[in-house]
């Protein structure tokens, strides 16, 4: 349990943080590719400007967490509640996120590639 841990700007690669309560934790900037965060409470934390290719994020607790100007390519959010999660001028490209999910964050702004965000209401 790491809740308010500090791990910006770190190298994470291939890290395994499941089920971990990981709630207000800073990951901005780091390195987290093929990262590993199912069913993590990370309500409120921050992965802005994070490189996280290839995460997954199932069943995960995100409401209220940054991914700003994150690098989200391949991630897997599958199952995870996401209320309130800013993705503001993030890169998502082949993403699995259900049209429910993108609809409870601020999707705004976000450099979508191969999809579509056709009705998107953004502020």
């Amino acid at each position: 349990m790491c809740a308010d841990c500090d791990f910006s700007g770190q190298n994470l690669a291939f890290a395994d943080f499941r089920d971990q309560d990981l709630s207000g934790a800073n990951f901005s900037d780091a390195y987290l590719i093929n990262a590993k965060f199912d069913g993590a409470n990370l309500e409120g934390a921050d992965f802005s400007g994070a490189r996280a290719n290839n995460a997954t994020f199932r069943d995960a607790l995100l409401s209220n967490a940054s991914f700003a100007g994150a690098e989200v390519e391949l991630a897997d959010f599958s199952g995870s509640r996401m209320t309130g999660a800013d993705f503001n001028d993030a890169f998502v490209r082949h993403a699995k996120m259900t049209k429910d999910q993108a609809l409870q964050s601020n999707y705004c702004q976000v450099s979508l590639r191969d999809a579509s965000a056709r009705g998107t209401v953004c502020e």
